[in-house]
């Protein structure tokens, strides 16, 4: 990663001072971008093991799919970093599900993102649904089913997202500076 490259361009009236002086800023703006590029893949990278940690730390880990589903990405084209899950239960670990999601630890933008638990209105009783690691299966079928009245929410993603502005700052100003 690039290391601080601001520094004051001096010069004088003179052509050949003007045109050192437009060389440097040149110079400066290709080492800016750099920099940025730079912080952006680390954050990219970074983000990524983070939210796999956090998986991990809030006992959301139940089959290794959900962590082996965070990726990160850098698009150049469009100078930007994302930090993402494809996977298909990640928004129910995130907010949280059911009785138990509606009656616990809520998720930190809890109301600001009209986030349902008990759409099902199932309450305090439950329900089966089908998961690979059940362990009940019906009679007649194929279909491994699990209990849950839901989970309280484990903002893995949330608090990635966290983590990150403080470690953009840091980094942004150990790399660029005061």
């Amino acid at each position: 990663m690039s290391h601080r490259v601001l520094h004051t361009i001096e010069m004088d009236l003179s052509v050949q001072s003007i045109n050192n002086a437009i060389k440097e800023v040149n110079y400066f703006r290709e080492q800016l971008e750099q920099m940025c590029i730079d912080l952006a893949k680390k954050l990219v990278d970074d983000g990524v093991e983070i939210a796999k940690m956090q998986v991990v730390s809030m006992d959301a880990w139940f089959t290794g799919a959900l962590e082996q589903s965070i990726k990160g990405i850098y698009l150049a084209e469009k100078h930007c970093g994302y930090v993402y899950t494809n996977s298909p239960h990640a928004l129910f670990v995130e907010f949280g599900t059911g009785y138990v999601g509606e009656q616990g630890q809520k998720h930190p933008m809890h109301g600001e993102v009209g986030w349902a638990h008990d759409i099902n209105e199932h309450g305090a009783g439950g329900w089966w649904y089908p998961a690979d690691f059940g362990w009940y299966i019906p009679e007649g079928s194929n279909t491994k089913l699990a209990w849950t009245n839901g989970m309280e929410a484990r903002p893995f993603m949330y608090n990635t997202m966290k983590w990150l502005e403080e470690v953009a700052e840091r980094e942004g100003i150990d790399m660029f500076g005061r």
